[in-house]
Parts: structure tokens; sequence; C-alpha cells
């Protein structure tokens, strides 16, 4: 069987995030399908899963139908925050109630900003949801006469004192899907100079910068282990990996 056509991961930047892991190089995403290469070949059931037709809503990916949402309840509000419980109906016909956090509308954005191309800046905030002082990147909230871009540019400015001459939307994210409705932006921020704006936060923020080298270092010892800021970075990668 021929090999297929498709950028390997390596290409697209995860390699350098897991060096560690040397099969992930001779796999290729090919019509959205992550596919390993080896001497062996494919078994009959991987290579039929190849041939199925992908569903274009799923950008590549087969996919079922959602369930029928049959009841919405409101089970608990707070000032940022609503508790949902949904009824659900399958398509083979099982019935589940799921729960579910809603935000009220609030709209994020999290920024992988370079200094120079072999650069990241982190910051250490606290996070009080683990009653900690967490390492991640730059973040924060969309303004209501906001766009994605320009709330990026002045939450750099605000909490890392710098601008940037080049913004890049990569895509969005969701945070727990299973259980929350949160989606947030992750934009690339890049040719950097000083600039400074106060910002809402109650303490000045650490800030870092870091050799992208050493981020699967960072990952690997659990120092950074925020989901939201190691996908970003991944993102980030790609975009670069990209541009060639």
């Amino acid at each position: 069987m021929a090999k297929p056509s498709g950028p390997t991961l390596a290409a697209l930047g995860f390699a350098s995030l897991y060096p560690a892991y040397p099969e992930f190089h001779e796999q290729t995403v090919e019509n959205g399908l992550l596919v390993r290469l080896d001497d062996g070949g494919m078994d009959a059931g991987a290579q039929s899963a190849l041939t199925e037709t992908p569903s274009p809503s799923a950008g590549g990916l087969a996919m079922r139908t959602c369930p029928t949402i049959l009841k919405t309840e409101l089970l608990a509000e707070s000032g940022y925050f609503q508790i949902e419980a949904l009824h659900l109906q399958f398509s083979n016909g099982q019935q589940r109630v799921y729960e579910r956090l809603r935000g009220t509308g609030y709209r994020s954005v999290m920024l992988v900003a370079m200094p120079d191309p072999e650069h990241v800046l982190l910051v250490r905030e606290y996070a009080v949801g683990v009653e900690a002082k967490v390492l991640g990147l730059p973040k924060g909230g969309a303004e209501p006469d906001e766009d994605y871009l320009q709330a990026a540019q002045r939450e750099l400015i605000e909490e890392v004192g710098l601008r940037a001459e080049r913004l890049t939307e990569l895509g969005e994210l969701t945070l727990a899907p299973g259980h929350l409705c949160h989606r947030y932006r992750v934009v690339l921020a890049e040719q950097l100079s000083p600039c400074y704006l106060p910002g809402d936060e109650p303490e000045p923020l650490d800030l870092i910068r870091l050799p992208l080298a050493q981020i699967p270092e960072l990952v690997a010892r659990g120092e950074l282990h925020e989901a939201r800021a190691i996908a970003a970075l991944f993102m980030a990668l790609g975009a670069l990996a990209r541009r060639g």
C-alpha cells in the first residue's frame, strides 16, 4: 500500500513536544485520520476504516448524529455560572440526564507570545481552582465591543507589558466539553515591543521567557500542566511549522 502523502506529525510540531516517542515521526495525518506507517502495513480493519467516506460536518471524521434534547432544567445559578440538567435521547433510543456548567456569554483568548522565534513567554499566577500558583500563558476575557484580536492585544499589554505588531488567530478550543460550555480562542503574538496599560490583576504576574525547546521537559516534570496552555503551544508549533 502506498504511503499517505499528508504531513507527518513531526512536521506539524508534535515531535518537538514529545521527542521521547520517535514512533510519532512515522505517523501521518491523511483526510483527518491518523495513519501509522510501518513495514508490516495495516490490517484489514484499519484499512477499511481509512476507506470510509469522511463526514464533512466533522472536518473529515465520521460522526453519529447528536442526541435530541428533550428538556433543559436550570438547577442553580450564580453571577458567573448556571448549572443545567439536560434530558437527552440518543439515536438508539437510550435516554440519559447530563449536567453541564454554562457561562454567561464570556468570551476569552489565550496568547502564545513569542519575543523571538526560539522563545515563548509564560506567566505564573494564582489559580483558585487548584489553590496554587500555576504556570501558563497570558489570557483574559474579551470586552463586548472587542473582537478576539483586539482583546488579545489588550490582554498582552495589560498582563505582560508588551504589544504585538503581528497577531494571528490560530483557532478555537473547548475546555472539558463533556461538562462545560466554555470555548476560547488561541492567538499567536509576534514582533513584540514594550507597551503598558494598567490591568485588573490583583497582583503582578510572574513573567518567564523560556526556550521553546524546554517546553517538553516542563510538561514531563509536571511544572507545566495547564491543559489549555499545552494545547495552545501545540497549535502554535503547528502554525510555525506550516510556515516552513
